[in-house]
């Protein structure tokens, strides 16, 4: 006589979401404090409309009392379109393991979001050929840090036509990541942004994110689109 042991279906997923627990809990974090040099930053110029191309690299400044708490680096606001920091090469290549967790820097600008300029910060990872944003809320007081988690999960991602990307174009992004921006352009005018702490593989995305990760395209929706003009 053979018995059939029932496992519910909650049950499954509760053990499939221990296990990728523990796989990601086990990923080194890729970090930059800014301790002692830029680590190899740079600043990257990136064209206000799509198809949202490369213009110029500039070199970045840094300082022993520029970060938060100790190093950090910054820059003012140089050539057109946005300026936005460039990651260095290890945080970039194959990150597929990084999926399901986030991104943290802390961040500052020398001035408040202007009342007539964009409604949010926005993010660039550009890989396989593919290049994808993200946007959240603008810090409102200038000189005052503050910190950013992204999360390395599909949903709240937009394409350069500005439609919300799929899971498929997330992971070949991330699997052959070529560039990773953050944008130190907070409104019209000359600013100068300063960046600090930067860790990818920070936390896990809380489960329920995972498990209801769309909702967060509503809570982003298109308000904060990248768009500059100089």
């Amino acid at each position: 006589m053979k018995t059939f042991t029932r496992i519910s279906l909650l049950g499954c997923l509760a053990v499939v979401l221990v296990a990728l627990g523990s796989v990601t809990s086990a990923l080194p974090a890729v970090t930059s404090t800014f301790d002692t040099d830029d680590e190899g930053w740079v600043i990257q110029t990136i064209s206000a409309d799509p198809p949202y191309d490369l213009i110029d690299e500039y070199p970045v400044s840094w300082s022993s009392t520029a970060g938060l708490s100790g190093g950090g680096i910054y820059s003012g606001d140089v050539g057109s379109g946005g300026y936005f920091f460039s990651a260095p090469s290890k945080f970039l290549g194959d990150k597929i393991d990084y999926l399901g967790r986030s991104l943290t820097f802390d961040i500052k600008n020398s001035v408040a979001n202007y009342d007539s300029g964009d409604s949010a910060l926005t993010m660039f990872l550009f890989g396989s050929g593919l290049k994808i944003w993200y946007s959240g809320p603008y810090p409102k007081e200038a000189y005052q840090w503050k910190h950013v988690e992204v999360p390395l999960l599909y949903s709240g991602w937009f394409s350069v036509s500005g439609d919300p990307i799929t899971e498929t174009t997330f992971s070949t992004v991330m699997a052959d990541l070529q560039g990773l921006y953050i944008d130190a352009d907070w409104g019209w005018g000359y600013d100068v942004s300063w960046l600090d702490n930067v860790k990818m593989g920070a936390a896990p995305v809380p489960t329920s994110v995972l498990l209801f990760g769309s909702g967060l395209v509503g809570l982003v929706g298109l308000r904060g689109r990248f768009k500059k003009t100089r």
